[in-house]
């Protein structure tokens, strides 16, 4: 709740475009409550991580419960039921989930426990859950999202704890009218180096419920055996590499997990082993994805499929693995059980002046200047009269057998390497192309023959 005039805000004011998803909100609202008299403020308030600047705009706060979702300005005006859509239920009144899902349009919300949190923030946790036809991407962001950072007073939607109670909440949906099964939905959180945002996980609840039965989770893949299996159209085996007590100790029932499946490998490993063994087992939970005990058991299980091949008598095997970034993990399914780790070993034959290679400003581009129409300099500018002395020293200097010593430390078994038409075949005359891009094209061409990079190239593998 707004209290005073003053109210301080987060420092982001450069993205006005931020405030595009919120506009529609006071399009429902009467005239006279859009702005109390009196007020005249410059900021936006949009979450507690983003304003954006804008002259004679009211400083608006969203509150999020089911009476009262606007207040504007220090008067308290409120708009009783500005965001009706996000609590009506239009006859989606169902008290269970299979109830739920036979009515057309209804969704089920449901939060999963314990989750302290949640109900520390939330004091009518009913409000958010139950049969309900509501969006669940505006669910996840809304409701969950924006409404636990307002509820919860914390400002960083990286916090572990606010991520955790963003993740309690799923959202389960029919597949449609005359089919079973259904489809399940996490809420989650997405950050990048500048910001977080809501994100809806599709699929994070196991797709099979434990009221489907194995007919109807593997229609037409009822095989015993691999070989039997992989001979069926659409079938896929799943399999658990033992020994692995673990698998077992976190998974539950194996036997729900494995067999021959129509699943998709990547929702496979996705879905029912990462999503599974962190919803469903707290010593999975407790670990943690980037632990090696967690990374182990996933990889553990494989998917294998027939290639497709007219005869083939190879399968093509997927391993489920983990993948991480600085902020989140996500399970995913590598083809074969290689563990490729690849870097990207760039720049070196096709030079960027903004890569900052060694050599690129020294020697490299020294003295050059761009084309009249390019936006930036490009080897395409180095005039072929000193262009191979020049690239020649680039490439002496920017591909050392110590790189790829360091790499092998790392773990990394796979480079990248970009390379132009150029480094590889001479052809007569250019590609086609407008005369002046032509001519620059010719210089890239005229550093060296073709064979002359070829030492370089062989330098690298």
């Amino acid at each position: 709740d707004v209290g005073s005039d003053q109210l301080k805000v987060n420092s982001r004011t450069d993205a006005p475009r931020d405030t595009d998803a919120m506009l529609p909100v006071l399009a429902g609202l009467p005239a006279q409550r859009k702005c109390s008299s009196g007020i005249s403020m410059r900021s936006l308030l949009i979450t507690a991580g983003s304003v954006a600047a804008f002259s004679g705009l009211c400083l608006l706060f969203l509150r999020w419960n089911r009476t009262s979702s606007l207040l504007v300005g220090p008067s308290h005006v409120a708009s009783e039921g500005a965001m009706e859509s996000l609590a009506a239920v239009n006859g989606c009144g169902a008290n269970t989930e299979d109830a739920c899902l036979q009515l057309g349009g209804c969704t089920w919300f449901t939060v999963t426990k314990p989750c302290p949190a949640c109900h520390s923030w939330v004091n009518d946790i009913d409000s958010l859950t139950g049969c309900r036809d509501w969006n669940p991407v505006n669910y996840c962001r809304d409701q969950i999202y924006f409404g636990l950072l307002v509820k919860s007073g914390i400002q960083d939607p990286r916090n572990p704890t606010f991520q955790d109670a963003v993740r309690h909440f799923h959202v389960v949906q029919g597949v449609g009218a005359g089919k079973k099964g259904r489809i399940g939905h996490m809420c989650n959180v997405w950050c990048d180096f500048n910001h977080c945002e809501s994100q809806v996980q599709v699929g994070s609840v196991p797709a099979i419920s434990s009221k489907t039965s194995a007919a109807d989770a593997k229609p037409q893949c009822g095989a015993d055996s691999k070989d039997k299996c992989l001979k069926s159209p659409g079938c896929r085996w799943f399999e658990s590499r033992k020994p692995c007590k673990l698998c077992e100790d976190w998974a539950g029932d194996i036997e729900e997990l494995t067999g021959c499946r129509n699943w998709s490998p990547y929702e496979f490993c996705r879905d029912q082993i990462f999503w599974r063994f962190l919803d469903k087992s707290p010593a999975a939970k407790a670990a943690g994805p980037r632990s090696t005990d967690f990374i182990d058991v996933v990889r553990h299980f494989q998917v294998t499929q027939s290639r497709g091949s007219i005869g083939g008598p190879h399968g093509k095997t997927f391993f489920c693995d983990i993948w991480c970034d600085s902020t989140h993990c996500e399970g995913q399914a590598r083809a074969n059980n290689s563990l490729m780790r690849g870097l990207n070993y760039g720049g070196r034959f096709v030079p960027e002046n903004f890569l900052g290679l060694n050599g690129t400003g020294e020697y490299l581009f020294k003295d050059i200047k761009k084309s009249v129409d390019a936006r930036v300099i490009t080897p395409c500018d180095i005039p072929v009269r000193d262009g191979r002395k020049r690239m020649a020293r680039f490439l002496d200097d920017n591909i050392k057998p110590e790189h790829f010593d360091i790499m092998a430390l790392k773990g990394f078994n796979t480079l990248r390497l970009p390379l132009g038409y150029w480094n590889l075949i001479d052809i007569q005359g250019t590609p086609d192309g407008p005369p002046d891009v032509k001519a620059r094209w010719s210089n890239l061409q005229g550093f060296m023959k073709a064979k002359v990079y070829k030492k370089w190239i062989d330098r690298v593998f």
